[in-house]
């Protein structure tokens, strides 16, 4: 959810700068007009002003640039990445009028290398009535796991969609338990249903904060199961590695279509053997 009191404090504290910055230029405009009242060396020092009018700049500035951030070109890094398997772990559109789009973007995608997916929870609640994956060239992971053969080693990848939770055991249970698992779910709070069943969980869901501020952290903090905000990168929860992406887009809903301090993310994950060939499901991303 957004965090409504980092809102209050954000727009409050705008609303003060651009107050302080407005009366000081209307004070400076009059006297330059001639129809100021008292002496130049009356009321705040003049300090005062030049800082409101530094922070109106600077909010100016930062807020131009939140529009900006968003549209950096990282997905055209992926090919200079040069993956053996690029994956996608779900809410590609936040409107309908996007599918084509959508669709475009995982073909070409497809082209550098297989794609598979899941489905978030925009596709599992919001366009049931229409599938944004066909046409896509996604292969959707929907319960299956998937040998993929990579550099001389043998990985298993699974995953399954939103709501569909209750499939988890047997999705992990179509993955060899002596094979490196690599598991696909929009929300990180699913490695406490995965915890101990497979070895990486790959997320999203979050957008990183997609609006994060110095002092205050992210203000758009996306929290689901277990109430807890999953921000972004890779950690170890429990006996699972969890890597949770920015994502490239953006929430929908009321929610501001800007990204601030939190970049688009494409991420590259190299998985290496902890001890020579083994395939015994040892590595560590």
């Amino acid at each position: 959810m957004v965090s409504i009191v980092r809102f209050a404090i954000v727009l409050a504290a705008a609303v003060i700068v651009w107050v302080v910055g407005l009366g000081f230029g209307a004070r400076w405009l009059a006297r330059r007009l001639g129809r100021g009242a008292g002496s130049p060396e009356s009321g705040p020092p003049r300090w005062v002003g030049r800082v409101a009018l530094a922070l109106m700049v600077l909010s100016v500035v930062v807020v131009a640039w939140s529009f900006v951030e968003p549209y950096f070109p990282v997905v055209e890094l992926v090919r200079e990445l040069d993956p053996h398997v690029i994956v996608f772990t779900g809410d590609g559109i936040n409107s309908e009028e996007a599918i084509p789009v959508f669709r475009r973007t995982m073909r070409a995608l497809t082209e550098i290398a297989p794609v598979f997916g899941v489905r978030g929870n925009w596709e599992s609640w919001w366009f049931t009535h229409v599938d944004s994956f066909d046409g896509s060239g996604i292969e959707e992971l929907s319960g299956e796991g998937v040998p993929l053969a990579v550099a001389g080693q043998e990985i298993w990848l699974g995953g399954i969609a939103v709501d569909s939770e209750h499939e988890i055991e047997h999705a992990v249970a179509a993955m060899p338990e002596d094979r490196y698992r690599v598991f696909l779910h929009h929300y990180p709070a699913a490695w406490k249903l995965l915890d101990g069943k497979v070895d990486l969980l790959l997320s999203g869901d979050t957008h990183g904060g997609q609006i994060v501020l110095p002092f205050l952290g992210p203000l758009v903090r996306i929290a689901r199961w277990d109430g807890r905000f999953y921000e972004s990168g890779l950690a170890r929860l429990g006996d699972l590695w969890v890597y949770v992406n920015r994502g490239i887009g953006m929430e929908g809903g009321g929610v501001p279509r800007t990204r601030f301090l939190c970049p688009p993310e494409v991420t590259l994950i190299e998985l290496v053997p902890d001890e020579g060939p083994s395939q015994s499901g040892t590595s560590s991303p």
